[in-house]
């Protein structure tokens, strides 16, 4: 069979025998492709590139009978590689990688693909947890789960000198004496689901909401799986 050609980015990957690996590729176009990667954990291998976490690359394979792939040749077209000595900010692409992975199926968009390549970029700035929040609430927008930000879970309107908590099963905020979350932070949230992080540089403490929502937005995000 003749090679096909793609740009991918890696979403899992599991030792196999020896020395190959299976990886779980997303492709540009959005499509999930399984490969086997063989001899690729041996040194000098030229397949090293297709198993790289943390970048973009284009790879050549030939397609099996039974859906897995077999890879050719790798080359990488992009690696996002200034973050890895940052442990926090190497948990928050695992995260979501595995969140992509888990929550789509064989045609998953090229959203996916776009959120993914835009928060590796995020991630090498020096603050990043908007950029992390942002890619769970692109994540909540592709898979059609919103979150009521324009009043509380009871029906309430929102007030400016009340607390709030994250109601993960009712999607949205109530507010309590105790509550973590200032209306802020629920603002934060309402711009994040019309602009991307870019345009919002100038929203005062805009990372330091962003970083006490990561959490509660990511399991409610993972909720769905």
């Amino acid at each position: 069979m003749r090679p096909q050609h793609s740009t991918t980015i890696v979403l899992h990957r599991v030792n196999y025998g020896e020395a190959d690996k299976i990886v779980t590729l997303l492709t540009k176009d959005g499509n999930k492709l399984s490969a086997i990667a063989k001899g690729v954990r041996k040194p000098k291998s030229r397949l090293t590139a297709s198993v790289e976490l943390f970048c973009v690359c284009d790879i050549s394979y030939v397609q099996g009978r039974g859906g897995m792939a077999t890879l050719t040749g790798a080359n990488i077209k992009q690696q996002y590689g200034g973050f890895l000595a940052n442990y926090e900010k190497v948990q928050y692409a695992y995260d979501v990688i595995k969140a992509v992975n888990s929550l789509t199926e064989q045609n998953a968009g090229a959203e996916h693909f776009a959120v993914l390549c835009d928060l590796y970029l995020g991630l090498e700035q020096p603050q990043a947890p908007l950029e992390v929040l942002w890619a769970w609430v692109r994540l909540l927008q592709l898979h059609g789960r919103g979150i009521q930000l324009n009043k509380q879970t009871n029906g309430e309107p929102f007030l400016d000198n009340a607390k709030y908590f994250f109601d993960i099963e009712n999607a949205g905020f109530f507010a309590a004496v105790s509550g973590n979350f200032l209306p802020e932070h629920i603002k934060l949230l309402r711009l994040l689901y019309k602009y991307p992080p870019s345009k919002l540089v100038g929203v005062a403490n805009a990372n330091n909401y962003a970083q006490d929502l990561i959490a509660p937005i990511k399991q409610f995000a993972l909720s769905a799986t």
